[in-house]
């Protein structure tokens, strides 16, 4: 005999290609001035090698600090290693990072919440989210839709660290298998369904829409 799921009582969001999107054309301009062709394509590129991909894994966990992350990634671009390049490239970062909010998750999440009060159900909503220091300017534009957040640069945790799932669904008071999480990372969503956690790849917001309403979290 088949079992029924559980109810879903709390929700995790992923920010970074979930909530919000980079903005690549600000961080191009001031990229520009840095070296003849040099944009964020390039920068990415330099943040990705073998060399420095860990050092982001650190960074992000707050193991090391933003010198030690960032003089690696002007070696990799061959840019001057300079107190006036590393400012200019750490405002770059920052202008894309984040920048685009998709108010139509949002919004979704707050649909979720008010048909949850309507029926009497309990949902809480959370972030766990993969980050850095770079990212606090953004928190503020959505902050206010959630009840907790795991950022990992505050946490010490990163997804797909087993610890980081648990770290959050404590934050927001529920029990795994009571938990939907979304994420836009495949790699992220399985290590969550290993734990027991709901979860659904993320796409865009048009197709979460119908996978939330087909699971009775929008209303009925």
């Amino acid at each position: 005999m088949s079992v029924a799921p559980l109810p879903i009582e709390a929700m995790l969001f992923d920010v970074e290609g979930v909530i919000a999107h980079p903005e690549p054309s600000a961080a191009d301009h001031r990229l520009a001035g840095l070296a003849p062709g040099f944009d964020l394509e390039a920068l990415t590129r330099a943040r990705n090698t073998t060399r420095t991909y860990p050092l982001w894994e650190q960074y992000s966990v707050g193991a090391i600090g933003p010198q030690d992350y960032w003089h690696p990634i002007l070696e990799e671009a061959g840019l001057p290693d300079t107190p006036e390049t590393l400012a200019a490239l750490r405002g770059a970062q920052r202008e894309a990072w984040w920048a685009t909010i998709d108010e139509t998750v949002l919004a979704l999440i707050d649909t979720a919440r008010e048909a949850a009060a309507t029926e009497g159900r309990r949902l809480r909503v959370g972030i766990l989210s993969n980050s850095a220091p770079e990212h606090e300017r953004y928190v503020v534009r959505f902050a206010g839709h959630f009840d907790a957040a795991c950022f990992s640069h505050r946490t010490g945790y990163r997804k797909p660290d087993p610890a980081a799932y648990h770290l959050a669904c404590a934050a927001v008071e529920t029990p795994p298998e009571r938990v939907l999480f979304i994420d836009d990372k495949e790699r992220n969503v399985l290590a969550a369904r290993k734990l027991g956690i709901h979860a659904l790849v993320f796409s865009d917001a048009a197709t979460l829409g119908r996978e939330l309403a087909d699971l009775g979290l929008l209303g009925r």
